[in-house]
């Protein structure tokens, strides 16, 4: 795959795009053009194609998700703790419109001392690219719910 989408511009674009796509909302699948203008100028969406095309980084950005996400993953949720202190304060958003979605009770079990848990419905995969003010929100809600308690 790599290689493929280091290789071709038109290739890398489509399946970038698919991403911005899918990865939004699942129901932008039944749309003719994907519904890619309805959170992303077309600058902002060439700009992001560009910052892999430019800097050959494509193929080390989708390692992660191969490294992360495997087959085991996907069927058992075999998820072990995360390997923070129970002392360090964890806040989650949850994009609603992501492909993957862990329940609640799961993600609580896998970190510890969660303090705030946002169900963001409205974005999906790239919220802080589709709607910053909403991130930007949620940030400032977690900082406030930690700035009163002892943290050290």
């Amino acid at each position: 795959m790599a290689t493929g989408l280091s290789d071709s511009p038109a290739g890398l674009a489509a399946y970038i795009l698919e991403k911005f796509a899918i990865w939004t909302n699942l129901d932008n699948v039944n749309k003719p053009d994907g519904g890619l203008t309805e959170r992303f100028t077309l600058d902002e969406l060439l700009t992001n194609i560009m910052v892999y095309w430019v800097t050959n980084s494509i193929s080390t950005s989708a390692r992660l998700y191969k490294e992360t996400i495997n087959y085991q993953m996907m069927t058992e949720l075999n998820l072990e703790r995360i390997a923070l202190s129970e002392d360090i304060p964890v806040g989650l958003a949850v994009p609603g419109n992501d492909l993957l979605r862990f329940p609640k009770a799961l993600l609580k079990e896998v970190y510890y001392n969660v303090t705030t848990y946002s169900d963001l419905l409205s974005v999906g995969h790239f919220g802080s690219f589709e709607d910053p003010k909403l991130m930007a929100a949620d940030i400032k809600y977690f900082v406030k719910s930690i700035q009163t308690k002892r943290l050290y």
